[in-house]
């Protein structure tokens, strides 16, 4: 799918959200659709997982354009740029799922339910909006699924990796998939990277 068409359909939702408001709050303006910025790194499993699918992808040949993206309807993990895909260059809206080992839903796929679908997809549109630059691309979702095993020493407690132990524990590592990682004491797998991994139609 193109950009552009999910720009469109976001214009077209937003005139419509407009007008039931309007409706609804004759003397109130509506919201700003800009997205707000993003909030101060906190370092993570999530955090960890989503920088291993960047190293990940970095080494595919992607461009890296976000991380933690966030809008009012929520956040985009990674967004990516690949030139080196014929005909177009192609923009991927990563979810990524960070899962403890012996998981019960089936490594965070589980998650990705028609309702997250539907928030990605929101998003994707405000993304695309705030950058026109790459409205022509095609796009699609994709979903990273990472897996991960806290060492005995380490409780719930303890993830204080700063920013610089997390660079020098990635680099110069080649991730490669369904192989471990060791990082700041645990082990991260990226078990599976689901391309095209849905493709929501809005209503």
């Amino acid at each position: 799918m193109l950009a552009s068409q999910i720009v469109e359909e976001l214009l077209h939702l937003i005139i419509k959200l407009d007008q039931h408001f309007v409706a609804k709050n004759p003397k109130t303006s509506t919201a700003s659709t800009a997205p707000s910025g993003s909030p101060p790194v906190s370092i993570t499993v999530g955090w960890i997982a989503e920088n291993l699918v960047a190293q990940w992808l970095r080494q595919q040949g992607w461009h890296v354009l976000c991380h933690r993206w966030h809008c009012r309807w929520g956040e985009l993990d990674l967004v990516v740029l690949s030139e080196a895909i014929a005909p177009s260059p192609v923009l991927a809206f990563v979810e990524v799922k960070a899962r403890s080992y012996r998981n019960w839903d089936e490594n965070g796929l589980l998650a990705i339910t028609t309702r997250k679908q539907q928030k990605l997809w929101q998003a994707a549109q405000l993304f695309l909006l705030d950058h026109p630059a790459w409205v022509d691309c095609a796009c699609r979702f994709d979903v990273a699924l990472v897996t991960y095993k806290r060492s005995p020493q380490i409780t719930r407690q303890q993830t204080t990796l700063s920013t610089a132990q997390l660079e020098i524990d990635f680099n110069p590592k080649t991730i490669k998939l369904g192989q471990a990682v060791a990082i700041g004491g645990d082990r991260f797998i990226l078990h599976q990277y689901l391309t095209a991994a849905f493709e929501y139609e809005p209503i």
